[in-house]
């Protein structure tokens, strides 16, 4: 389940990619987890949700009624997942979400059955403690794609507050400064953006696109 119409650089068509992946290793080259799915017959079917409420339901439902799936894949957005993770936890059917990330989804009485790939924003300040203990790390600067799913993973890594409050003994990091990215910037923008990175933190943490996060790493 997923939009036919891009958001956030996420359609159907840059996600079925994987999926085939997976097909074709458990048809081929099947590992001891998967062996009880070789020689099996699978039956994919694909349903727009349109990254809206409605359209997911719809989908869902009409997925439901027609296919009978043993899972449902998707959607990929929170918006959409809401409704379809409901409903998959009343029909006890597994669904699986791979870019949702909402800290509502953590509720496992209402969510059931439902299976991330990605674990809830309000977890990265917990990651960054651990990996800034490991490398003894203190400061960052955080270097984001300015769009809305990028700015969110940005927005949480401030978000450590409340965890700080209940152990004020843990040395938390500090995030120095932030900066918006775009395509649309230019060399010079990117240059007096590292100059300060290296001046204040010499550590940061990019949120965005892979080709976006090569640009903007270029020397």
């Amino acid at each position: 389940m997923a939009p036919k119409k891009e958001y956030y650089n996420l359609s159907a068509y840059s996600s079925v990619g994987a999926l085939k992946i997976a097909l074709s290793a458990i048809s081929t080259n099947p590992t001891n987890r998967i062996q009880s799915l070789h020689n099996s017959t699978i039956k994919v079917r694909w349903y727009d949700t349109d990254c809206n409420a409605k359209s997911a339901l719809a989908a869902a439902v009409d997925a439901k009624s027609k296919f009978d799936p043993h899972l449902f894949l998707g959607p990929p957005c929170s918006v959409g997942m809401k409704g379809v993770a409901l409903l998959a936890s009343h029909w006890k059917t597994p669904v699986f979400g791979w870019v949702s990330q909402e800290e509502e989804f953590q509720d496992k009485k209402m969510y059931s059955t439902l299976v991330r790939f990605l674990g809830p924003l309000n977890r990265f300040p917990n990651v960054m403690f651990h990996l800034q203990s490991l490398f003894k790390w203190s400061q960052f600067s955080v270097v984001y794609d300015k769009r809305d799913p990028y700015k969110a993973v940005a927005e949480a890594l401030y978000e450590k507050k409340s965890i700080e409050n209940m152990d004020s003994s843990m040395n938390w990091y500090k995030i120095v400064n932030s900066f918006k990215v775009s395509n649309d910037m230019s060399d010079k923008q990117i240059e007096d953006i590292f100059r300060q990175i290296k001046k204040y933190s010499r550590r940061q943490i990019q949120t965005g696109i892979y080709q976006n996060r090569q640009k903007n790493t270029s020397p």
